[in-house]
């Protein structure tokens, strides 16, 4: 029930809504305290402060007057999984894209690239079960192999950190190189390569 001095407040409205403009957004004061113009019907409040890496399910609200309304709400959910990333041998992978995902399919999810010590921090989830998947970068479509097995199942509870995980990953890559040209042989410059798994797409 302490103020939280700095956290960010959006509203949503209903999907059926027609608005003009960017959502309402508002940051606490001081003493946490907000203030805000929201339009006529139904919609929502997000609230989230990334300091305390902290955040609140979506608050429903109903302005059907121009009477003010106070709405408190409880940044409740700070769910956080903390571990690291090896290799075969067990050496820290450092420069990966990590990614937990809640297993019962709401979408719920965090991301983290690893530092030099494979070392990464997942925040802002609202806890259960989550899925783990590595991959060389963001936008990379094949993930790494376990290095044995599969990858555990991580339990991260609504508020409070899990700790001591450690994803154990075939590290192996590959550079591939070569040059890209036209018809006529010449080479060609800033021209962007991709390389696909069999199955991608």
């Amino acid at each position: 029930g302490k103020p939280l001095a700095g956290a960010d407040i959006v509203y949503l409205p209903a999907p059926h809504a027609t608005i003009f403009g960017p959502p309402p957004t508002a940051k606490a004061d001081t003493s946490g305290a907000f203030t805000r113009l929201l339009p006529f019907g139904a919609g929502q409040l997000l609230a989230w402060d990334n300091d305390s890496k902290a955040f609140a399910n979506p608050q429903p609200v109903d302005i059907t007057s121009t009477d003010d309304q106070t709405i408190d709400i409880e940044l409740a959910l700070s769910g956080e999984a903390q571990g690291t990333v090896v290799d075969q041998a067990g050496s820290p992978v450092a420069g990966v894209y990590m990614r937990l995902d809640h297993t019962n399919g709401d979408g719920d999810m965090c991301e983290s690239i690893t530092d030099a010590s494979g070392q990464f921090d997942c925040t802002m989830l609202t806890g259960g079960e989550y899925r783990a998947t590595v991959t060389p970068s963001p936008g990379a479509r094949q993930a790494f192999a376990p290095a044995s097995g599969e990858l555990p199942t991580i339990r991260v509870p609504s508020s409070g950190t899990a700790t001591g995980i450690q994803l154990a990953i075939k590290d192996e890559r590959v550079v591939i190189r070569g040059a890209v040209v036209d018809d006529a042989g010449t080479a060609l410059a800033d021209v962007y390569v991709e390389a696909m798994a069999p199955g991608d797409s």
